[in-house]
Formats: structure tokens, C-alpha cells, sequence
């Protein structure tokens, strides 16, 4: 009886070897998961706050987005900036509009300018394009000395720009 004891002791001792493996693996992978909460916890600190900025500087952005189907509202925009710079804009079209990619909320919409002015008023043009609150990029420009009619002496510095510039918009539908 002794004997049979001591065989069925080492067969349960021989199956709990492997559950013992499978325990310790397990219990390690544990330790992992709690070592990887305990650091989200610690860098959690002012988490929510961040996520509020985010939220608030998303929100601001969204007003600064031109709207790819206002085209009367994006091309006065350019007319606007004509008086703020003193030059003449002769033309302000709305290009072509791309979208961005798939996971992009945000497109861009092309616009081709064609501004007359002294040099100096058509570097404030640009400055005021720099500095305006939506999201403008110069992609092609051109200066060439104006050539309309009836440009006299007094007028012979006055330049005319050609300019394509890249307005980030919103995503149509």
C-alpha cells in the first residue's frame, strides 16, 4: 500500500510539474500587466487637462479652416486684405480642391492671386498672408514689372504678383 501511495504521490506530483510551468508563466505575465498599469497610472497625472487644451486648440483651429464651398466668403477674404496692404488685387480665384488622405479630417483648396502693387505694398501683402489667422502657404509666385495700360512715369514701379497660395479646409462630404 506503501508503495502505491508513493506512485500516486510522484503521478500527481508529475502532472502539477506542468501546471506549475503554466502558473509561473502566467503569474510573470501578471507582474507585466500590473508594472505596465502602475506607469500609465504615474504618467496619467494631468492627463485630463491635456485632453482639454487638445480639445480647446482643435476647436480654435476649426474656426480658422476656410469652408471649399464658400467660394464668394474665401475670395473676398483675399479682397480684404487688398485694402489692409494698399495693392490692388486683380484677380482671386479659387483653384482646385484636394482632399487628404483617409484618415485626414483636413483638405487643401488652391487659390491663384494675381496683386499689383509698389514692392514694398506687395511685401506687406505677403507679410499679411503670413500672418493672418488661416492656414496659408505660398506654393508659386511670379513678379514681373506691371504692364497695364496706361501706366505713366508716377506708376512705372508698380509690379504685379502672381501668386498661388494652399489654404487648409475642411473635408467635404
Amino acid at each position: 500500500m506503501a508503495g502505491f501511495v508513493a506512485i500516486l504521490m510522484l503521478g500527481i506530483a508529475y502532472v502539477r510539474s506542468s501546471t506549475i510551468a503554466e502558473q509561473e508563466v502566467r503569474w510573470q505575465s501578471m507582474t507585466r500587466q500590473i508594472a505596465v498599469m502602475d506607469a500609465n497610472v504615474r504618467h496619467a497625472h494631468g492627463l485630463q487637462e491635456q485632453v482639454e487644451q487638445l480639445e480647446a486648440s482643435l476647436q480654435q483651429m476649426e474656426t480658422q479652416l476656410f469652408d471649399p464651398d464658400a467660394r464668394a466668403l474665401n475670395t473676398n477674404f483675399f479682397y480684404q486684405l487688398e485694402r489692409d496692404a494698399n495693392v490692388r488685387v486683380v484677380q482671386a480665384r479659387q483653384g482646385s480642391y484636394q482632399a487628404g488622405s483617409n484618415s485626414s479630417h483636413y483638405a487643401s483648396v488652391e487659390f491663384v492671386l494675381v496683386v499689383e502693387g509698389d514692392f514694398a505694398s506687395l511685401l506687406g501683402f505677403m507679410h499679411k498672408l503670413h500672418s493672418v489667422d488661416a492656414f496659408i502657404a505660398p506654393n508659386r509666385w511670379d513678379l514681373q514689372p506691371a504692364t497695364r495700360r496706361g501706366v505713366d512715369a508716377n506708376h512705372a514701379s508698380l509690379y504685379t504678383l502672381g501668386l498661388t497660395v494652399r489654404v487648409l479646409a475642411r473635408k467635404t462630404t
